[in-house]
């Protein structure tokens, strides 16, 4: 996603019957991070010292030539085999190696997939892990398929290109089904499309949706699998059930309703585990909760869903951010949600109570200004003189474990254009650990419990490999809930 270099305001029109809009100074605790102290640069005349640069990572992989937009793991082999696509118009198959005697050592490539004539910007596998797609900004969706299916073993070249289509200038996004062999993607003139992939990696046109008007920035299925949730910069959310020919919209909300209006449009979203919510972030800093119908897919919702007659209702509005909300993740095992924001702060809400604030975390991945450049007469400045403008302290990311069972889920894992990717305790707000590798900022990650994997923008995906007491929350017992 792309990062918004300038602030913007919240929304102009508030209306008597909107939900009451949360205020981080009049809920929550907010949370300063201290972050690196910066270092002087010193006079002129003194000679500078060498700054070594700190890697905390046990692999990398600096196969691309540009930056690496999109990053993915093998279902099969979480943590293990990974493809990442960049700004170079390639995609790469690698893995972590077995062993070394080196670290960081050098991951191992598996394949090169080509194809694309601009940034490969998503991508990844089918839910048996036998099939794969990429993705680019030239509009171009490609698939492969696995020359001996369910053989993990043969790995170099061991994937063929199968079939592509090109129904669009831009793709923007593509998220897979929790069950099913397909998946959906989000293109730039709004369209929203839906493709099957079958056994030989073909790919079927199952729908197309287009009552979106500008890009379609962000979509993402319910884990039930019953619905397809879609926003846009035209300031719409959809929730599709795409089962019906043509995909029909059962919730559709769009800048007409002066109670859904934001300022510059939608830039992300996510929906509770339970499939009953969607909350989406947008590029002036508002999020906002809506209600979701109840499907009947996997028997229908959990315990403390919200009900059909909430569905399409706008549960709350939250206005806790200043700057474009990046990412936005619900938590499995406790009723807690994250937000991230190109203002540098995450905000952690409470589902269970309206989605007040519960935690701000400001600052929580600062850039200092001069971050290569000391001297041995130089002091420790201020923490908080970092570079505030220009998006240089965006949080790019935040991702909860997916577990089920406390303490592990309600860890957070972030990363930022700081270079470094951290884990908190979703609960307290306390930082767990940070680690450090990249040159420049992280665009995203995917994680295991025990080692995170990072895209950076300086071409580099770097493995983390996490300590126990970083999978460990750092609260007291009776702390928190």
């Amino acid at each position: 996603m792309a990062v918004s270099p300038s602030p913007h305001s919240s929304s102009p029109h508030p209306e008597d019957n909107e939900p009451a809009m949360l205020n981080p100074d009049e809920a929550g605790e907010e949370i300063l991070s201290d972050g690196d102290a910066e270092m002087d640069s010193g006079s002129e005349d003194e000679e500078p010292m060498e700054v070594e640069l700190i890697n905390d990572s046990s692999v990398y992989f600096d196969q691309h030539s540009d930056s690496i937009y999109s990053l993915s793991q093998h279902p099969l082999a979480a943590g293990k085999i990974f493809l990442t696509g960049g700004g170079d118009d390639v995609a790469y198959i690698w893995e972590v190696p077995d062993s070394s005697d080196v670290r960081p050592a050098e991951g191992k490539l598996l394949q090169k997939l080509g194809g694309h004539s601009d940034s490969v910007v998503a991508g990844g596998w089918t839910k048996d892990g036998n099939k794969l797609i990429t993705a680019g900004l030239d509009g171009r969706v490609r698939s492969w398929r696995q020359k001996v299916p369910g053989r993990l073993g043969v790995k170099v070249n061991g994937w063929e290109w199968v079939s592509e289509v090109q129904e669009v200038e831009e793709v923007q996004w593509i998220d897979f089904h929790p069950d099913e062999s397909m998946f959906a993607l989000g293109a730039g003139d709004g369209s929203v499309w839906v493709y099957g992939v079958e056994e030989s990696g073909e790919l079927v046109l199952r729908q197309a949706m287009y009552n979106h008007t500008d890009s379609c920035t962000a979509g993402q299925w319910t884990p039930d699998g019953g619905l397809l949730v879609t926003v846009s910069v035209d300031g719409s959310l959809y929730a599709w059930d795409v089962s019906v020919v043509g995909g029909r919209a059962v919730v559709g909300l769009t800048s007409d309703d002066q109670r859904w209006f934001v300022d510059e449009g939608w830039v992300s979203v996510a929906v509770s585990w339970d499939s009953s919510a969607a909350v989406c972030g947008s590029a002036s800093g508002v999020c906002k909760a809506v209600g979701l119908p109840r499907t009947t897919v996997r028997g229908g919702r959990g315990a403390g869903a919200a009900g059909d007659s909430q569905a399409g209702q706008i549960l709350a509005t939250m206005a806790t951010h200043t700057q474009s909300v990046e990412s936005l993740s619900f938590c499995r095992s406790l009723p807690l949600l994250a937000s991230s924001s190109v203002d540098g702060s995450i905000v952690i809400y409470d589902t269970s109570r309206a989605y007040s604030v519960r935690r701000t975390i400001s600052n929580a991945h600062p850039r200092p200004r001069s971050p290569f450049s000391t001297s041995s007469t130089s002091a420790p400045l201020d923490p908080s003189e970092t570079i505030e403008d220009n998006g240089e302290n965006t949080v790019v990311k935040v991702e909860f474990i997916n577990s089920t069972h406390p303490p592990t889920g309600i860890i957070l894992t972030s990363c930022g254009v700081d270079g470094t990717v951290k884990r908190w305790d979703g609960r307290s707000g306390v930082e767990l650990g940070c680690w450090r590798g990249h040159a420049d900022g992280v665009l995203g990650f995917v994680q295991t419990e025990r080692r995170i994997v990072t895209a950076g923008d300086d071409h580099l995906a770097l493995v983390f490999d996490v300590q126990p007491q970083a999978v460990t929350a750092a609260v007291a017992p009776g702390q928190g809930r």
